[in-house]
């Protein structure tokens, strides 16, 4: 269960979203009926993380996202959304793990989803 793994440690309350953790290695993609991890792209701005699936649409938002006067960017990390359901609270729960290593910067491989990626 998310919420016992990630809520106590991160001071987060139970619930669908438990919010962002950091970690030091992200675990592999998995699809079961109860469990679901997807790697992909978390990207900061402000406090708030945004996740993509593919490293292109991640870098579009990363580089647009300073032109919003708000805008306090953390930068553009390799992530994963990890999906459970939690038999305690009855519902599924999802945490946002974001690895400690970033895309090269004129990346043009996709280096989680290994699919080209226009460098602009």
């Amino acid at each position: 269960m998310l919420c016992q793994l990630h809520g106590p440690a991160a001071g987060l309350d139970a619930g669908r979203c438990l919010g962002a953790v950091r970690v030091s290695s992200l675990p592999e993609p998995l699809q079961e009926d109860d469990h679901i991890i997807q790697r992909g792209y978390a990207v900061g701005d402000g406090g708030h993380w945004r996740f993509f699936s593919a490293l292109g649409p991640a870098m579009t938002f990363r580089r647009a996202a300073p032109l919003a006067e708000e805008w306090a960017g953390h930068g553009t990390y390799e992530a994963a959304l990890d999906l459970q359901f939690c038999l305690l609270h009855r519902e599924d729960e999802l945490v946002l793990l974001i690895g400690s290593r970033r895309p090269p910067r004129h990346a043009t491989t996709d280096p989680v989803n290994q699919s080209s990626v226009p460098d602009r």
